[in-house]
C-alpha cells in the first residue's frame, strides 16, 4: 500500500480555519474543530500541527480581544505537547498583556521562574506600587 498524504480541498492555514470556527461556533467549536482536523490530518501535509502553530493562533486571538479563545488554544497545545515551555511562556505573556500579572506569574511557576520573562513578572509583582 502506498502512503498518500492528506490534502485540503481548499488550501487554507490552520489559523484561518480555527478563526472561522471561533467566529461561527465559539470557543468550544474552535477546539472541537482543531481536534477533528488533528485526528484526520496529523502526519499528513494538510495542516501545520507543530507546537508553535497553536501558540501563534493564541497570540492572534489575544490581539483580537478574545482572551478565552487564546487560553483555549494554549490549553489544547498543552494537551498535545504537555512539556511545552513555550505554551506556559505564551500564556504568561498574553496574561501580562491583558493586565493579569498574577496569572502571568502563575504561568511562569509552571515552568521555571528563572527565565527572563518570568523574572520580569516576579520583579513587577514584588515592586512597590508607584503612585
Amino acid at each position: 500500500m502506498r502512503y498518500l498524504p492528506s490534502r485540503n480541498s481548499r488550501p487554507v492555514r490552520l489559523d484561518d480555519v480555527l478563526a472561522e470556527s471561533l467566529a461561527s461556533d465559539g470557543v468550544g467549536g474552535m477546539t472541537s474543530r482543531y481536534t477533528e482536523l488533528y485526528e484526520e490530518h496529523y502526519g499528513g501535509w494538510a495542516y501545520d500541527f507543530s507546537e508553535g502553530t497553536l501558540l501563534r493562533i493564541a497570540g492572534r486571538f489575544a490581539e483580537a480581544g478574545s482572551l478565552e479563545a487564546a487560553m483555549a488554544a494554549i490549553d489544547r497545545n498543552l494537551e498535545v505537547y504537555p512539556e511545552s515551555f513555550q505554551s506556559h511562556g505564551t500564556r504568561g505573556q498574553i496574561l501580562a498583556g491583558a493586565g493579569d500579572a498574577e496569572g502571568a506569574f502563575a504561568a511562569c511557576l509552571e515552568v521555571d521562574a528563572t527565565v527572563d520573562f518570568c523574572q520580569q513578572q516576579i520583579d513587577e509583582l514584588n515592586a512597590p506600587e508607584q503612585q
